[in-house]
C-alpha cells in the first residue's frame, strides 16, 4: 500500500543515529560530589546518584530523556523533507522498450532489472497509468494499465526482433503522444544518445559471447560446400565446440578457440541427397547466433526454347548457360520463354510466352552507329552501360502505346519491353543483331539475366532460399488458392491473407521454415541471424538517469510538508524543555 507522502532526502534518516546516542548517554552516571548540609532531612531530596564515579548504569527515566528523542525525531523528519502525493494525482509512464534482438540476452532478467525502479515511481504518486510500446514501429502497444504486476506479467513474453536501429524517431513520437507531464523512459541494453525529455534506463551488462554470423554457399567440383564465419566479441579467448546437425543427427564434436577479434571460416559439404543442415556452436547466454540453419539455395526453375537459325541459337544456349536454374524445354513441354531471332521483313509474330527478341538482316556496312545513347530510368538498365554498343539502327516495329523504352538513339528506340495479354513480356533489341557488337557487352548478358528474373519472380513455383530473421519475403502467389501459411521453426503456424502478403516476413528465430498455399509449397528456407552487431555486447551497459532527476520528480508530483513550521515550534519547545528539566536536577 501506498503512503500518502514520499521523502525527497532518503538519507535524511542517518540523524536516527541520534537515538542510541541520547540512550548512551543518560546511561552515564554522574560523578560523584561532596555536598556539606546542616541537617540529614535534605538528604531524602538527593538523587540517588552512584558513589563510584563515572560508569555505565541502567537507564533511568527522565522528562530530559524523553524530551532529546523527540528532538531527535522531529530533526529526522524535517531532514527526510516528507513531500505529500495530491489525492486525485494520475502520473503517467511511458516505457519505450529497445526492439533490438539483442535485448534477448537479457530477456529472463528485464523484470528484476526494471522492476525496482518502476516501483519506486510508483510512489510518486497515489495511481500511475503505465504504457510501454516498442521501438519496431508495427508492433502493437505491449500495456496499457494502472497495474504494474500486469505489466510485469508482459514482459518476460516480449520477443524483440530488429536488427540494429536508431531509436530517435520511435521516442521522438512517443514523447510527442505522450502528456506533456508524463515521464518517458527508454529501456535498452547499452547506452544511447535520447532526445530531450526522454530517460534512458539501461539494463545490459559486458557478457563474453560467441557466435555464427554470415553464411556463403558455393560450388565446388561436383559438390556444394558451405561456409560459416565464427567469431569472439568478447574480450577472453573461448574454446568453444562446434558440430553438425542434420535431420536430428549430430555429427562428432570438434573443438576451436576463438581469439577475441579474430573470426574462424567454418566449412564443409553438403553431403549429397541432403537439402538441408545446422552448424552449431557451443551455446551461452546470447543463444540466437550459436546455431546457422542452411539450405540449398535453388531459384525458381526455368525453360527456355531457343528460335532462330544456327549462330544465333549458339549464342542463345551459352547466353542460357550464364543464367541459373535455367534448362532447355523439354520436348511436348511449354515453355517459361523462349530466346528468338526474326527477319524484320516478316510479321512479327504473337507468343504464347514471354520473350527475347533480336533481328538479323543482310549487312549494311554504311549504316552503323554508335553512341551517345540514352537510357531510360528503369529497374532492368539501372548502371547499364551501352556507350560502346555499335550496331545497325531499325525501324521495323516500332514501340506501341505502353511498352517501356529502356535506350534510345536521338529518337529512335533502341531497346524496349511490350507487355501483352496474361503479362507476357517482350524484351526487343531493335537493332541488326548479327552484325553488332552487343553480344560482347556485358550490359547486354546483364540486362537479358535482369529480365529472365523479374519472369522468375512472376512466376509461382516452388523455391529454396536462405534469409535474414525477420527479412520481408516477397513470394509470388496464385490469387485462386488463397490462404498463405507460414510454418516456423519451433512448428508453430501463422496464416496470411492474400491481400496481406506484403507484410509476411521470415520469423524472428533462427531455423527452417516453409511458407505453402493450398497443397504446394512455394517457399522452403533457413532464417539466419546474420546481425554481428548485434552479437557484441561490449558496449552493454547499466545506466539509469532517473537517478540523477529523482528529486526534481518528486518535487513536480507532490506538495512540500505544510506542517513543517509546526515541527520546527516543537523543536524548539522541545529543546527548551529538556534544557530546563537537565538543570533543575542540578539546582
Amino acid at each position: 500500500m501506498n503512503l500518502p507522502f514520499v521523502f525527497a532526502n532518503p538519507w535524511g534518516a542517518l540523524a536516527l543515529l541520534g537515538v542510541p546516542a541520547v540512550v548512551a548517554i543518560h546511561c552515564l552516571q554522574q560523578k560523584s560530589r561532596t555536598l556539606s548540609i546542616s541537617t540529614l532531612f535534605l538528604l531524602e531530596r538527593l538523587a540517588p546518584d552512584s558513589r563510584q564515579g563515572r560508569r555505565i548504569t541502567w537507564l533511568r527515566n527522565s522528562l530530559a530523556f524523553w524530551l532529546q528523542l523527540l528532538c531527535v525525531l522531529v530533526v529526522t523528519w524535517l531532514l527526510l523533507e516528507p513531500r505529500w502525493l495530491e489525492a486525485n494525482y494520475v502520473q503517467r509512464v511511458v516505457l519505450v522498450l529497445d526492439s533490438s534482438i539483442s535485448m534477448r540476452a537479457f530477456g529472463d532478467q528485464i523484470v528484476a532489472r526494471t522492476s525496482p525502479r518502476l516501483t519506486a515511481l510508483s510512489a510518486l504518486a497515489p495511481r500511475t497509468y503505465w504504457t510501454v510500446r516498442e521501438t519496431d514501429p508495427t508492433a502493437p502497444t505491449l500495456y496499457e494499465g494502472f497495474d504494474l504486476a500486469a505489466l510485469d506479467k508482459k514482459l518476460p513474453a516480449w520477443a524483440p526482433s530488429l536488427p540494429a536501429h536508431d531509436p530517435t524517431h520511435a521516442l521522438e513520437l512517443a514523447r510527442a503522444l505522450a502528456p506533456r507531464d508524463a515521464l518517458v523512459i527508454f529501456v535498452s541494453d547499452r547506452l544511447h544518445e535520447v532526445p530531450s525529455g526522454v530517460e534512458l534506463l539501461a539494463i545490459g551488462e559486458p557478457i563474453e559471447n560467441c557466435g555464427l554470423v554470415g553464411c556463403r554457399i558455393s560450388p565446388k567440383g561436383d559438390d556444394l560446400e558451405w561456409q560459416v564465419m565464427a567469431q569472439n566479441y568478447g574480450k577472453n579467448t573461448q574454446h568453444r565446440s562446434w558440430w553438425i546437425e542434420i535431420a536430428g543427427q549430430k555429427s562428432q564434436a570438434q573443438a576451436i578457440d576463438l581469439e577475441p577479434g579474430h573470426p574462424q571460416v567454418l566449412k564443409g559439404i553438403f553431403p549429397r541427397g541432403t537439402d538441408s543442415l545446422e552448424v552449431c556452436l557451443q551455446p551461452d547466454q546470447f543463444s540466437l547466433d550459436d546455431r546457422m540453419a542452411i539450405v540449398r539455395s535453388k531459384p525458381k526453375e526455368m525453360t527456355v526454347e531457343l528460335l532462330g537459325d544456327d549462330p544465333t541459337i549458339d549464342l542463345f544456349t551459352r547466353l542460357a548457360q550464364t543464367i541459373p536454374s535455367l534448362a532447355m524445354v523439354q520436348a511436348g513441354e511449354r515453355a517459361d520463354l523462349d530466346f528468338r531471332a526474326l527477319n524484320p521483313t516478316s510479321t512479327f509474330p504473337g507468343s504464347a510466352v514471354s520473350s527475347v527478341v533480336v533481328f538479323n538482316v543482310a549487312d549494311d556496312k554504311d549504316s552503323f552507329a554508335g553512341g551517345p545513347y540514352a537510357m531510360e530510368e528503369d529497374p532492368l538498365s539501372q548502371d547499364l552501360n551501352w556507350q560502346a554498343l555499335v550496331a545497325q539502327p531499325l525501324e521495323p516495329f516500332p514501340p506501341k502505346p505502353g511498352d517501356r523504352v529502356l535506350l534510345w538513339k536521338g529518337q529512335k528506340p533502341v531497346i524496349y519491353v511490350r507487355t501483352g495479354e496474361g503479362n507476357l513480356r517482350q524484351l526487343i533489341f531493335n537493332f541488326n543483331f548479327s552484325t553488332s557488337n552487343a553480344s560482347r557487352l556485358p550490359a547486354f548478358v546483364l540486362l537479358v539475366s535482369r529480365f529472365v528474373e523479374s519472369l522468375r519472380q512472376d512466376k509461382v513455383a516452388p523455391e529454396f532460399r536462405n534469409v535474414e530473421l525477420a527479412e520481408s519475403l516477397a513470394l509470388t502467389t496464385n490469387p485462386q488458392k488463397g490462404v498463405l501459411v507460414l510454418h516456423g521453426p519451433s512448428g508453430d503456424v501463422t496464416k496470411i491473407e492474400p491481400q496481406a502478403i506484403a507484410n509476411l516476413h521470415a520469423p524472428t528465430l533462427p531455423g527452417f521454415f516453409s511458407v505453402t498455399q493450398g497443397d504446394a509449397t512455394l517457399l522452403t528456407a533457413a532464417a539466419q541471424f546474420a546481425d554481428a552487431r548485434e552479437s557484441d555486447f561490449s558496449a552493454a551497459k547499466t545506466a539509469d538517469t532517473l537517478a540523477s532527476h529523482g528529486p526534481k520528480l518528486v518535487e513536480l508530483r507532490t506538495r512540500a510538508d505544510a506542517w513543517a513550521p509546526l515541527w520546527l515550534l516543537i523543536l524548539g519547545s522541545a529543546l527548551v524543555l529538556s534544557w530546563v528539566a537537565a538543570h533543575r536536577r542540578t539546582v
